[in-house]
């Protein structure tokens, strides 16, 4: 199923940047009034996105990035085999 950042958004639990953990994802509005960019968030302020050139590293201290910044998100455990396409294993099965 194809989902654009805005219905991604609507499956995390929101968090500020300070509260940030490897594998949040953060959302960008970059030039609109919606989320329009998304990234995967590696530690240390840095955060793994879609560029032109292919998968870039970039810094949310980054001036650019810092300005669109919007919020960052820890998909909610119900989404996480739907979003990650692989099922999830932390399910008691028993």
């Amino acid at each position: 199923m194809k989902r654009n950042s805005r219905d991604i958004f609507s499956m995390v639990n929101p968090v500020g940047k300070d509260d940030l953990k490897e594998g949040d994802l953060v959302f960008f509005k970059i030039h609109s009034r919606s989320i329009s960019h998304i990234g995967i968030y590696l530690g240390n302020n840095r955060f793994a996105h879609a560029s032109m050139k292919g998968v870039a590293i970039s810094s949310l201290d980054d001036a650019y990035y810092s300005r669109y910044f919007y919020k960052g998100g820890r998909v909610l455990a119900q989404f996480k085999e739907e979003l990650s396409g692989v099922p999830d294993d932390s399910k008691d099965n028993n």
